[in-house]
């Protein structure tokens, strides 16, 4: 007996769905979050460099680390052990290096944390902070925590900082100190 080809189509549907049930397994967490996370696109990648770029296609932020996961198709990733560079108009302005480092592309800002060293070459400055915040739109730098900079002039410290990425201001939120 020949069946149409809809109810050939219906029948194996049908035969694979009481395949599937019939042998049902219990997952334990580890492998329901292995699925979820193949399901979303997430990659891991021990080593590696990562750029962002702006609507034109220049580099505005290049990092390497250690260890990179991500769901890049998604636009979110996280970095361990990074190594990062700050560009404008293809050139470094602020190097730095963190414990980890997080992209939020609903606001275009990269999170730095963990023990943040940064670094303005051409203006001998440094920071120090638990968490800075590179706002890319903005061009704004945000450093939160146990701040320090080491400035030519003297030093400033606080607990919240902020700055344009050329350093032609910088306000401590909280009153912090100039030693």
């Amino acid at each position: 007996m020949k069946l149409p080809r809809w109810e050939s189509l219906l029948l194996a549907l049908c035969a694979a769905m009481t395949i599937g049930c019939g042998g049902a397994q219990r997952t334990g967490p580890a492998e329901v979050k292995k699925e979820e996370k193949a399901a979303r696109g997430l990659v891991t990648v021990r080593g590696g460099k990562v750029y962002l770029a702006d609507a034109k296609g220049r580099r505005q932020w290049e990092a390497q680390a250690d260890l990179i996961e991500g769901d890049f198709l998604g636009g979110e990733g996280k970095m361990l052990g990074v190594k990062c560079t700050l560009l404008e108009n293809e050139r470094p302005v602020l190097t730095a290096q963190a414990g980890e480092a997080i992209y939020r592309r609903e606001n275009r800002q990269v999170l730095l944390r963990g023990g943040v060293e940064a670094k303005w070459p051409d203006k001998d400055t440094k920071l120090n902070a638990d968490e800075v915040t590179l706002a890319l739109g903005e061009r704004e730098v945000e450093a939160r925590g146990r701040v320090r900079v080491v400035l030519p002039e003297g030093n400033l410290q606080g607990r919240t900082l902020r700055t344009d990425f050329a350093l032609h201001s910088i306000e401590l939120l909280d009153g912090g100190e100039k030693r």
